[in-house]
């Protein structure tokens, strides 16, 4: 969680200053976006988005330096994002960059500035994310690996928990999945994982253990489904969200009350 929480800050706080300036290093590549004015018209299908070879057939550009290349790879509505090329032998200093739709006029639509680099080191100090100044990529794909770390973990949790239910039903034993006390109720509603499939009948007694698998009283069945039964337990109970409940005694103690 926390590399999670540092690579989102680092995102957040490496945003450029102006979103029409682009940055470039001689003999590299990178990805830029940028909106249009008016957006292309497309002979679509519903449903059906532009291919690289449609948007490089709708886009177009112009720059005050002939080597400077932009490969347009996907545009949607206004917005256009694509592949800025910079050769080796492009010479440092701030260019002019302007988008504009096929045979139409570039009059009107945004101008952005392309800050070229022949040194490294002078590339990456423009960054404000000491990520990129320091690793060369982008702190957003920390954050996505962390993301699908989390989701591992949380399924692999999950897995873990489910694997550990089986086992405990196996042997006659449930959770308790809900205790609730209604509103001017004199009995918790009780909840627990075993039903019909385990063996559980309506009037049932069955016993609570805790933490420890000590037996610490005893619960009726009054309503049973096939995964799981209910129960009413008087407020005076003792009874714990934690506890579980078995068909038979589990326990090396016998506390409860009969």
């Amino acid at each position: 969680m926390a590399v999670l929480a540092v690579s989102v800050f680092d995102t957040c706080h490496g945003k450029p200053d102006s979103e029409n300036v682009f940055y470039g290093l001689t003999g590299s590549a990178d990805f830029i976006t940028g909106k249009l004015k008016t957006g292309p018209h497309l002979d679509l299908g519903i449903g059906e988005e532009a291919d690289e070879a449609m948007t490089e057939e709708a886009l177009d550009f112009v720059s005050d330096n002939p080597l400077l290349n932009v490969r347009f790879l996907e545009v949607k509505g206004r917005f256009w994002r694509g592949l800025l090329e910079v050769p080796r032998d492009a010479k440092p200093g701030d260019y002019s960059l302007t988008v504009f739709l096929t045979g139409m006029s570039f009059a009107g639509e945004p101008r952005y500035t392309v800050k070229v680099y022949s040194d490294e080191n002078a590339y990456k100090a423009q960054f404000r994310s000491y990520t990129e100044r320091r690793f060369g990529f982008r702190p957003i794909w920390i954050a996505v690996a962390a993301l699908f770390l989390l989701a591992y973990c949380l399924y692999a949790s999950y897995r873990r928990s489910e694997r550990r239910l089986s086992v405990l039903q196996s042997e006659g034993v449930g959770p308790i999945y809900k205790l609730a006390k209604p509103r001017k109720a004199t009995q918790w509603e009780v909840l627990f994982g075993l039903g019909a499939r385990h063996g559980v009948k309506q009037g049932d007694r069955l016993v609570l253990l805790d933490r420890n698998m000590n037996v610490v009283g005893e619960i009726t069945a009054s309503k049973v489904e096939d995964e799981a039964s209910w129960a009413l337990v008087d407020l005076d109970k003792n009874i714990h969200h934690s506890y579980l409940v078995a068909l038979e005694r589990k326990g090396p103690s016998d506390r409860g009350e009969r």
